[in-house]
C-alpha cells in the first residue's frame, strides 16, 4: 500500500510517499480502516521533527483519519466492516491507504459529514471537549475566551461552547481569521497582534473577566490570561512552545487556576464520554468541521510547511488518500 513516511527526523522535506508498505492486520481490540483522508495537526509536526516521543523508522505520519472499516480484530463489538469512522490516534500511522487503530480511539462518522470533514474531528474536537467540559467544567452562560479561535481546536471549541449556551469571544492573527471565527460562532474576535486587544477583551465582559479561557499559546498569553480571568476563572492550556515568566501571586486573590490538557492521556471512560458527545453533535449539527486546505499524499510535505508557516489559521489542513 501507499503511505507517507519519514526515515529520519527533520523538516517537512523528510516526508516521502512510499509505495510498497505492507498492509497492516488488526489485532485484538483493533480496527483496520481504509483511509480516505487524514488531518494534519501541530502534533504531527512535533513527531516529524523529533520533538515528541521517539518513533521507529520508517514511521508513517498521522493521527486523525477518516475512512471505512475494512475488518476488525477479536474483541471489537462497537464497529463492523463497512462502518464510516474517524480516528484520533492510530497504531500504524494514519497517512496511508490502510491503518490500524485501537477501538478506543475510533468513532462513528455520520453520513452528513464527508470523509474530509471527518479527518478534522479527532484531536481538535476531542481536545476541545476535554478542555472545555471535562477539565474547565464550563457551564451555560459562562464567558469563554478562545485564543486562536480560527484554528482546528479553536473552531471546535467555539462550536461546542456555543452549542452549550456559553458566551464566546476569541482572538485570531489576521483579518481573514477574524472573519472565519465570527462566522463560526464567536460573538467578537480581536487581533492578538494588535496592541490594546487585552483591554478590548475585558470590555466585552463589562470588566468582569472570563470564566474559562482556552489557551493555544501559553508562552505568549499566560501573563495576560491572569488579568483576563474573573474570580474562580480557569485557563486550560492546549499549546505552548516556550518558557514564560509569570507571577503566581496574580492568581491568589481571584483564586483562578491554570491546567494543561493532553487528549492522548485520556482514560477509557473519558474517551467514551467524548466519543458519545461528538457522535451526538454530528447528529444535532453542532459538529461542523472547517477545512482550510487540502493536499494529495504526494504533497504531504507542503501540507506540513503550510501548517508551520501560515500567519493565520482558518480551519484544518487535510491530506486526501
Amino acid at each position: 500500500m501507499k503511505a507517507v513516511q519519514f526515515h529520519k527526523y527533520g523538516d517537512p522535506e523528510v516526508l516521502q510517499l512510499s509505495t510498497k508498505v505492507a498492509k497492516p492486520t488488526p489485532g485484538e481490540n483493533q480496527v483496520l480502516i481504509r483511509v480516505m483522508a487524514t488531518g494534519v495537526n501541530p502534533l504531527d509536526t512535533y513527531v516529524r521533527a523529533g520533538d515528541f516521543e521517539e518513533v521507529a523508522f520508517p514511521h508513517t505520519i498521522g493521527f486523525d483519519t477518516a475512512g471505512v472499516v475494512e475488518s476488525v480484530g477479536p474483541g471489537v463489538e462497537t464497529f463492523a466492516p463497512g462502518d464510516r469512522v474517524y480516528t484520533l490516534k492510530t497504531v500504524t500511522g494514519g497517512c496511508a491507504e490502510f491503518t490500524v487503530a485501537d477501538q478506543n480511539y475510533v468513532g462513528h462518522l455520520d453520513k452528513a459529514l464527508s470523509f474530509e470533514e471527518g479527518a478534522c474531528i479527532g484531536i481538535p474536537y476531542y481536545t476541545a471537549y476535554k478542555a472545555l467540559i471535562l477539565l474547565a467544567r464550563a457551564r451555560p452562560g459562562d464567558n469563554v475566551l478562545i485564543h486562536g479561535a480560527s484554528g482546528g481546536v479553536g473552531a471546535a471549541a467555539t462550536q461546542l461552547a456555543k452549542a452549550r449556551g456559553m458566551k464566546v469571544n476569541g482572538t485570531a492573527g489576521t483579518d481573514e481569521g477574524i472573519s472565519f471565527a465570527k462566522d463560526n460562532g464567536c460573538m467578537n474576535v480581536f487581533n492578538h497582534r494588535h496592541r490594546g486587544h487585552v483591554n478590548q477583551l475585558v470590555d466585552e465582559t463589562d470588566g468582569g473577566g472570563y470564566d474559562v479561557i482556552i489557551e493555544m499559546a501559553a508562552h505568549v498569553n499566560m501573563s495576560n490570561d491572569m488579568d483576563l480571568m474573573r474570580r474562580n476563572g480557569r485557563t486550560i492550556i492546549v499549546g505552548s512552545v516556550g518558557e514564560v515568566k509569570v507571577s503566581p501571586s496574580n492568581t491568589m486573590e481571584k483564586e483562578s487556576w491554570f491546567r494543561g490538557v493532553s487528549v492522548l492521556s485520556s482514560s477509557p471512560e473519558e474517551l467514551v464520554e467524548i466519543r458519545n458527545a461528538i457522535e451526538a453533535g454530528q447528529r444535532s449539527g453542532w459538529v461542523r468541521p472547517k477545512i482550510d486546505s487540502s493536499f494529495p499524499m504526494q504533497k504531504a510535505s507542503e501540507a506540513h510547511k503550510l501548517l508551520t508557516s501560515r500567519k493565520g489559521a482558518k480551519g484544518k489542513i487535510i491530506i486526501t488518500v
